[in-house]
C-alpha cells in the first residue's frame, strides 16, 4: 500500500482538524485528558483516534474499551467507527471486526466484564448475574415480601422513612414516596461502595439513617438469594463488576486502550473501575465539567476535574492535557454569551485562582467570526404570547425548515411558566412536543389505546383503594374507558375486533375451569407431575372444551416432548399446571394486540401523519407504548393463560399496579435521552433533556429556585475524600444547567429578563448582565426576518446499513421499515422464545391433524 495514511482519510471525508484535534487523535502513548467545551467535535476526535489506533497501529478492537454515558450516544459511537473502518477497507483489503470490542454505556460494559471468562483466573466465572434497571428495581422493592421483609428488619415505618426524607411532617404514609427515595439513596449508597458495617459504627441506633442503613444492608441480601444468580441493580452491576476484577490481576492488563467519554458524568465507583482496568496506563477522558448535570444520580464531577492528580497518585503517570476549545456549532455572540455567564460565578477553592471547582483555562472559541444579532432578551412580562407569536412567524414564513429546529427549554416542565408557553404555543395552532410537561399516561395516545385494552380486558374493582392520587388515576382510566367507547362506536369493523377478543378471553377462562373441575374430581393438584396416560385422555373429555383445548392436549408434539422429556433424566417432568397453561393460552400477546389495534383506521392516521405530513410527535407516543408493554411482558409475562387472566389476576397487575406506577413514576422531570424528538412539533424540553442536542433556535427560561440535596448530605458523613462543599452546590449545579441550556443554540437564543428576587437573584442577576455584557437585543426591536438558518450541518460519516436488515427490509414493507428501525417500535413477539415454539407446535400439530384428515378421508373411500 502507497501513502496510506490518516490525512488520506481526512482528505476523503473532507475533514479537517484543528491543531488541538489533530493532536489528540495522533496521541498513542500515555494518559490522554481531552477538555472538550461545547460543540468542540470531541465524538469525531474519538472515532479518529480509535480508527487511528486500530488501522495504523494494529491494535485489536477487542482490546479498546470504548465507553460513553448512553446507549443512544454509544449506538452512535459504534455505527460512526463501523463507517471510518469500512471507508478504511477500502485502502487495506483489511476487514475490521467490531463484534469482541467493549463499546456502550458503563453498564453494558459492566455486563459483558461479568459474563467475559477473560477477566477471572482459570477462565471460571462465579455466580452468574441477572440485571435489573430503575423500573425492575422499583417493582422489586415495592412487592410486600420485599417491603415489609426490609422493614420488619429495619424496624421502621413509612411514616417514619417519608419523615426523615421530607421537610414538613408527613400526615399520612406514602409508600411510593418512600420507595422512590429509599432507591435513591440505596444507589448512592452503592455508588460510592459503602462499607455497610462500617456506616453502622459511625451512625447513632436511635437515629433514622441507622434504620435505612439497615434496609440496604436487608436489600442487598434478598437480591443475593436466588441459588442460580445474583440480582443487580444499576449501581450494584458496577458494585459486581469491580469485584471481579479485584479478585485476578491479570484482568488490568486485559484492555491496552481505555477511552471514556462524558467523563464529567461518572460516579466514584466507575472511576474505581476505569483506573482498575488501566494496567496499561493509556487511559484517556473525555469531557466538559461545565456541563456536568447528574448529581441526582451519583456522579462526581470532580472525578474529572481533578483527573490529571489522580492518575498521577494512582497510576504514578503525568497527563497530557489538550483542550478542545473551538465550538464550531453556534454562533460568535452565542458562545460568548454562556462562556461569560459560567465565569461569573466564584469557582475558587479559598480564593486560590489556581485552584478551582472547574477547569478555569479552557478559553471556549467561536470558529464563526460573523458578529450578528444572535441573543435577544424580553423585558416584560408577556414572555408566552410573544414568544408563541415569534415562534409561529419563524415557521410561517419558512426561516425555519421544520419546527423541530425550535427548542424551548426550562429546568422543569412542572412549572407554571413551562405550562402557559406550552399553552400559547398550542394556541397559535402549533403543534408542541413535550412529554415531561404532564403525565405520559395522560396524553392522547396512551389513552386511547390502554382505553381500547380496558374495554378488552375490563377494569378490576377501583374501589378498594383510595387516596389522591389513586382517585386521579381512576379518573384517568374512566376516562379512557369512555375515550375508547366513541373510537369504537366509529368503527364497525374494531367494534367486532374488540367483541371478538373478549369472547377469546371468555373461553380459554371457560376452558380452564372445566379442566379444574376434572384436576378437583380426580383428586389432582396443579403441581402433580403430569401424566401423559393418565391424565391426558380424562382432560381432554372436560365437559364443554373447546376444540382448541382438545387439540392442543391431545397434540402428537405435546406427547413426544413429555415422552422425551420423562426419558431424558436430567430434565423435570411437566407439572400438571403447564399441560393446563398450555391448552388455555391465548396466541397473541399484549404487544401483539397493540399492533393489531394500531391496523384500525383511527390509529393508522397517526403513522400516516408522520409519513406523510412530516408530525412524528404521535407515533414517537405509540413507540413508547410498545417500550413499556414490553417491559410488563419481560418482568411478568409474554403469555396471556387463563390462569393469569382469571379472576381478574391480569388486569389488577395490569392496570392497578403497573400502569399505575408508570403513573405515578411520569411525575419525574427527567426525561430518558434516548427518546426522540419528532419532526413537525417544536420542542419542549427540560434542560436535561437537551444535553448532547443542539437546535438553530433556543427559547429558555432560567429560573428555578434550587435547595441542596439531602443525599449530598447524608454521603458526605461516609466520604473518604471532600469534594465541592455542601452549601455551594445548589448554585454551582444550576450554573451548570443553564451553561448546558445556554449552549445548546446555534443560530438565536432568546431569554427574559427578569427580576432578580428571591432564593435565585443571584443566578437572574448573572443572566441580566450577561445580557448587557453582549449586548443583547431586545424583541420588539428585533427584525426576525433577518435570521438566516442554512441547512443542519451533517456529518460526513455515512451511516452503516445492513443490506438483509435495511434494504430488505424496505423493500418488503416500507411502512414496517418506518416502525421499526426509524421510529425504534419494539417488535411484537421478541421478547420470548414462547412463540417462535408456538408457531413450530402450531405447524406440528397442524401438520399431525392434516395427516389424519387424510387418513381419515382413505380410509372412507
Amino acid at each position: 500500500m502507497v501513502n496510506f495514511t490518516i490525512e488520506t482519510l481526512w482528505k476523503e471525508l473532507n475533514f479537517s482538524p484543528n491543531d488541538s484535534q489533530r493532536e489528540a487523535i495522533l496521541h498513542i502513548d500515555g494518559a490522554l485528558y481531552l477538555t472538550a467545551g461545547p460543540g468542540s467535535g470531541k465524538t469525531r476526535v474519538l472515532l479518529w483516534r480509535t480508527l487511528n489506533l486500530i488501522v495504523f497501529y494494529n491494535v485489536s478492537p477487542e482490546n479498546i474499551l470504548l465507553t460513553t454515558f448512553t446507549e443512544k450516544a454509544a449506538h452512535q459511537l459504534k455505527e460512526g467507527l463501523q463507517s471510518l473502518l469500512g471507508i478504511a477497507s477500502n485502502y487495506t483489503g483489511k476487514q475490521y471486526d467490531l463484534g469482541k470490542m467493549f463499546i456502550g454505556t458503563v453498564h453494558s460494559i459492566c455486563n459483558k466484564i461479568i459474563g467475559d471468562r477473560r477477566f477471572y483466573e482459570n477462565r471460571a466465572r462465579g455466580k452468574s448475574v441477572k440485571t435489573i434497571d430503575q423500573l425492575e428495581q422499583y417493582f422489586f422493592l415495592k412487592k410486600n415480601s420485599t417491603w415489609n421483609r426490609i422493614l420488619d428488619v429495619a424496624d421502621i415505618t413509612i411514616l417514619e422513612i417519608n419523615g426523615f426524607f421530607q421537610k414538613s411532617e408527613p400526615k399520612f404514609p406514602n409508600k411510593h414516596k418512600a420507595i422512590i427515595e429509599c432507591i435513591a439513596l440505596f444507589n448512592r449508597f452503592s455508588e460510592e461502595r459503602l462499607d455497610v458495617e462500617e456506616a453502622l459504627n459511625i451512625v447513632d441506633k436511635e437515629e433514622t439513617l441507622y434504620s435505612i442503613l439497615e434496609m440496604y444492608k436487608e436489600y442487598r441480601s434478598i437480591l443475593k438469594e436466588n441459588p442460580f444468580y445474583d440480582i443487580c441493580d444499576l449501581s450494584l452491576l458496577q458494585y459486581k463488576a469491580l469485584e471481579v476484577l479485584e479478585k485476578y490481576e491479570g484482568a488490568r492488563k486485559i484492555f491496552q486502550y481505555i477511552i471514556i467519554d462524558e467523563y464529567q458524568d461518572t460516579n466514584s465507583i466507575q472511576e474505581q473501575l476505569y483506573f482498575t482496568l488501566a494496567g496499561n496506563k493509556n487511559i484517556c477522558v473525555v469531557g466538559d465539567d461545565d456541563q456536568a448535570l447528574y448529581r441526582f444520580r451519583g456522579s462526581t464531577v470532580e472525578n474529572f476535574v481533578e483527573f490529571p492528580d489522580r492518575v498521577k497518585k494512582i497510576l504514578g503517570e503525568n497527563v497530557t492535557k489538550i483542550p478542545l476549545s473551538i465550538n464550531y456549532r453556534s454562533k460568535k455572540r452565542i458562545v460568548d454569551f454562556y462562556s461569560s455567564f459560567i465565569e461569573q460565578e466564584d469557582w475558587r477553592k479559598n480564593g486560590n485562582s489556581n485552584s478551582q471547582y472547574r477547569v478555569f483555562d479552557k478559553n471556549i472559541q467561536s470558529n464563526s467570526n460573523d458578529d450578528e444579532v444572535s441573543i435577544i432578551h424580553i423585558d416584560d412580562g408577556n414572555w408566552s404570547e410573544k414568544v408563541a407569536i415569534l415562534s409561529k412567524n419563524l415557521i410561517d414564513n419558512n426561516i425555519v425548515k421544520d419546527a423541530n429546529q425550535i427548542a424551548f427549554l426550562f429546568p422543569s416542565l412542572t412549572n407554571v411558566n413551562a405550562h402557559r408557553t406550552i399553552e400559547a404555543l398550542r394556541n397559535q395552532g402549533l403543534n408542541v412536543y413535550a412529554p415531561r410537561a404532564g403525565r405520559f399516561l395522560e396524553g392522547n395516545e396512551p389513552t386511547e389505546i390502554f382505553g381500547i385494552f380496558a374495554r378488552i380486558f375490563g377494569l378490576p374493582n377501583l374501589d378498594d383503594f383510595s387516596g389522591l392520587e389513586f382517585n386521579h388515576f381512576k379518573g384517568w382510566l374512566k376516562h379512557a374507558n369512555a375515550i375508547a367507547g366513541g373510537i369504537i362506536e366509529n368503527d364497525k369493523i374494531l367494534k367486532s375486533f374488540v367483541q371478538d377478543k373478549k369472547k377469546q378471553l371468555e373461553k380459554i377462562v371457560k376452558d380452564y375451569n372445566a379442566l379444574l373441575k376434572v384436576i378437583e374430581k380426580n383428586s389432582w393438584k396443579l403441581d402433580d407431575e403430569f401424566n401423559l396416560e393418565l391424565m391426558r385422555r380424562k382432560l381432554s373429555e372436560a365437559n364443554n372444551l373447546s376444540d382448541e383445548a382438545k387439540i392442543a392436549i391431545l397434540s402428537p408434539y405435546l406427547a413426544r416432548i413429555v415422552n422425551e422429556r420423562e426419558r431424558n433424566q436430567k430434565e423435570d417432568s411437566f407439572k400438571l399446571s403447564q399441560i393446563i397453561n398450555r391448552a388455555t393460552s391465548l396466541d397473541w400477546s399484549i404487544l401483539d394486540l397493540f399492533y393489531q389495534i394500531t391496523g384500525f383506521k383511527h390509529f393508522k392516521n397517526y403513522f400516516d401523519l408522520a409519513q406523510n405530513e412530516g408530525n412524528e410527535g404521535p407515533i414517537c407516543n405509540l413507540s413508547k407504548l410498545t417500550e413499556y408493554l414490553a417491559r410488563f411482558m419481560e418482568m411478568y409475562s409474554p403469555i396471556l393463560s387463563a390462569s393469569f387472566v382469571n379472576e381478574d389476576g391480569f388486569i389488577r397487575l395490569f392496570f392497578s399496579s403497573f400502569l399505575y406506577t408508570i403513573y405515578r413514576l411520569g411525575e419525574s422531570e427527567y426525561e430518558n435521552q434516548d427518546d426522540p424528538f419528532p419532526k413537525g412539533n417544536i420542542q419542549v424540553l427540560t434542560i436535561h433533556q437537551s444535553k448532547g442536542l443542539e437546535f438553530p433556535v433556543v427559547f429558555m427560561y432560567p429560573k428555578r429556585i434550587e435547595s441542596g440535596d439531602q443525599k449530598e448530605e447524608i454521603i458526605s458523613k461516609f466520604k473518604k475524600s471532600s469534594g465541592e462543599p455542601l452549601e455551594k452546590i445548589p448554585r454551582f449545579d444550576l450554573m451548570r444547567i443553564f451553561y448546558v441550556g445556554l449552549s445548546r443554540a446555534e443560530n438565536l437564543l432568546i431569554l427574559p429578563k427578569l427580576e432578580a428576587k428571591g432564593h435565585g437573584k443571584t443566578l437572574v442577576n448573572y443572566i441580566n448582565n450577561t445580557l448587557q455584557s453582549v449586548n443583547s437585543q431586545e424583541l420588539n426591536s428585533y427584525d426576525y426576518k433577518t435570521l438566516k438558518i442554512g441547512e443542519h450541518s451533517k456529518s460526513n460519516l455515512s451511516k452503516p446499513y445492513s443490506y438483509t436488515t435495511d434494504y430488505l427490509g424496505y423493500e418488503r414493507c416500507p411502512r414496517q421499515y418506518m416502525i421499526f428501525r426509524k421510529y425504534g417500535f419494539v417488535p411484537s413477539r421478541s421478547q420470548t422464545m414462547f412463540f417462535g415454539s408456538l408457531v413450530h407446535n402450531t405447524i406440528e400439530d397442524l401438520h399431525q391433524y392434516l395427516i389424519s384428515k387424510k387418513e381419515q378421508n382413505e380410509g372412507k373411500r
